[in-house]
């Protein structure tokens, strides 16, 4: 990260090095946390660039000197203030900082200025905070530079108590105080629109008491801000402004979109819809969306375009398509798509978890498939189905209790378009220069023609219980034998949960020995879940229980012996246990 200078002093011959640190782009990630983030500004070096991923970011910083915060994209990088009384950025007692291409809303105050700060430039940033709220706070004789901003819907846009820091090239509207300050030095070229007050409106200054004419000030929507400007906005091309747009090369617009650091993508496309209609064999897929009202877009001479990009089969860029319509044309018809897909294959049902009136199912994944279809059916009753569009399992709710149900399976695959809209500004308007475009619209998952059913899984069966046959772990577990052969419904298992409800609930003893069993059986459960090359061991070693089980369950005379067998042993293990307890006594 740094080079070396060498110096000689004096026709000596003698070098001496020094590091030259070099200045990094930093990047905060979308979702970082207050207290990430500041500590990202704390461990930066001088000329360090801070910048945030398009998101929303709840924040309360304090800015050191010699470093830059930017935003990937005005528009949609927001930061939202979460402490009242505290500035969402607090620069105090530093120097040389830059505050770029932010949008600052539901704070107090966006910006506080103080302590002596000096070389501040607050520039091409987007302040829309409250009725009661401060866009940018200038105090204790600091010097900044607030240039090329948008204050809108502010109770105060910038309040400068003292000193004389500039303040040029912003658009104020629909606030309640454009400036407050005690002398008007600095103040020039700023367009007011719409205010309840301008305050000091300084040299060379547009006004009107109408907004400003934005693509979208977010009026409907506040997450849907754009404040380019639209066409005929009075704050284009400021009359005898000497300074120049980056984006065209034209004179200085106003606001947040103007100047040499404007941020020069188009705002993406918004409300992007989708139908499909059957055309002689094919289908045709029209969209439609919402106009970008910029100027740079809409212009009636040489207008920007909308590019339509899409794939089939697969979400996401690179698109393998691209078309291309004219501002300002907002739909587009791709023409003669088919609907044509392989038949998928057949799932194998892996488990199924009872709970009272519910059945957990799941299966195993089927390549090519984009949905399931998993019926269900009880005695006596019609066969139902539901269709499962993500995930390889489902839980079945409202059924009956005690009722064993046939469960089976089925793939589904589908032909799908996935299409998005990307806009960019006049290229005639920018020629000669980079054309930007904007980030893809949000993508677009169309289904052509109808879903093809694979063939039916074997069916399994489920039986929804009131009574839960084993405790509820956090994360896993469940009874031995269930542990041993897999899933609960396991055909092996059967017979232990009749014996159980037949010879064991009935009956105090019987109750007892399955509330210990529930106890201890998840420790022994959850190590053979663990340890799973012993489970054939196990399941050998329940072979003669189970058998016992059967039997009893199944065979009425053989059940009599057991019984007989249980209380003749009784008869024997009571005495003995009263003879113990005697001699102990």
């Amino acid at each position: 990260m740094y080079g070396f200078v060498r110096m000689s002093c004096l026709g000596l011959c003698v070098a001496v090095t020094f590091p030259v640190f070099a200045a990094k782009q930093i990047d905060v990630a979308k979702n970082s946390n207050n207290a990430e983030i500041q500590k990202i500004i704390d461990d930066a070096s001088a000329g360090d660039v801070i910048v945030f991923a398009v998101g929303t970011y709840d924040v309360n910083l304090q800015l050191k000197s010699s470093l830059t915060l930017r935003g990937a994209e005005a528009a949609r990088t927001i930061l939202k203030g979460v402490k009242n009384g505290q500035p969402a950025l607090l620069i105090d007692g530093v120097t040389n900082v830059t505050v770029l291409r932010l949008t600052v809303v539901n704070a107090e105050t966006g910006v506080t200025v103080r302590g002596g700060s000096s070389d501040v430039k607050i520039s091409n940033n987007i302040f829309q905070l409250n009725s009661g709220g401060t866009g940018v706070s200038i105090e204790d004789s600091a010097d900044a530079m607030v240039r090329n901003n948008t204050f809108h819907g502010n109770g105060t846009g910038v309040s400068r108590t003292t000193g004389t820091s500039r303040i040029e090239y912003n658009i104020f509207s629909g606030n309640r105080r454009a400036i407050t300050v005690t002398n008007a030095d600095g103040i020039n070229y700023n367009c007011f629109a719409g205010n309840t007050d301008n305050g000091e409106a300084g040299a060379h200054a547009v006004t009107s008491s109408m907004q400003p004419g934005y693509a979208n000030s977010g009026a409907g929507d506040p997450e849907l801000r754009d404040f380019h400007l639209a066409e005929n906005s009075l704050c284009i091309d400021l009359a005898g402004a000497p300074a120049t747009d980056a984006i065209d090369g034209s004179t200085l617009d106003a606001g947040a979109y103007g100047g040499l650091d404007a941020d020069p993508l188009p705002y993406p496309v918004q409300n992007l819809k989708w139908d499909v209609t059957p055309n002689n064999g094919t289908y045709d897929i029209s969209l439609n969306w919402s106009a970008n009202n910029s100027y740079l877009v809409t212009r009636a001479k040489d207008p920007g375009n909308y590019l339509i990009y899409y794939n089939s089969d697969t979400s996401g860029a690179p698109y393998a398509n691209t078309d291309k319509v004219a501002a300002p044309t907002t739909s587009f018809i791709v023409h003669g798509v088919t609907g044509e897909v392989a038949v998928p294959g057949d799932p194998v049902i892996s488990g199924v978890l009872p709970a009272s009136q519910e059945l957990t199912v799941s299966w195993s994944e089927v390549p090519g498939a984009s949905a399931y279809r998993l019926y269900y059916v009880a005695p006596n009753v019609t066969e139902e189905s539901v269709v499962v569009d993500n995930g390889t399992s489902y839980t079945l709710k409202g059924l009956r209790n005690d009722v064993e149900y046939s469960l089976e399976v089925a793939a589904l695959s589908a032909k799908y378009y996935y299409l998005t809209v990307v806009v960019e500004a006049s290229p005639e308007l920018l020629a000669g220069r980079e054309v930007f475009h904007s980030d893809f619209a949000q993508e677009q998952k169309a289904m052509i023609g109808e879903k093809v059913e694979g063939a039916r899984s074997a069916a399994v069966t489920g039986t929804p219980e009131r009574l839960q046959p084993y405790p509820q772990l956090a994360n896993e577990g469940c009874f031995i034998a269930t542990a041993a052969f897999g899933y609960y419904d396991a055909r092996e298992i059967k017979p232990l949960r009749q014996f159980r409800d037949q010879y064991l609930l009935p009956y105090a003893p019987g109750r007892s020995f399955v509330a210990w069993y529930y106890r201890q059986g998840p420790v022994a459960a959850r190590w053979l879940h663990r340890n799973a090359e012993f489970k054939p061991a196990v399941r050998v070693l329940l072979a003669p229980l189970i058998a016992v089980a059967w039997c009893v369950v199944n065979w009425p005379l053989f059940s009599l012996c057991f019984l007989v067998g249980v209380a003749m042993v009784g008869a024997r293990v009571l005495p003995w246990r009263r003879y113990v307890q005697g001699v102990a006594s």
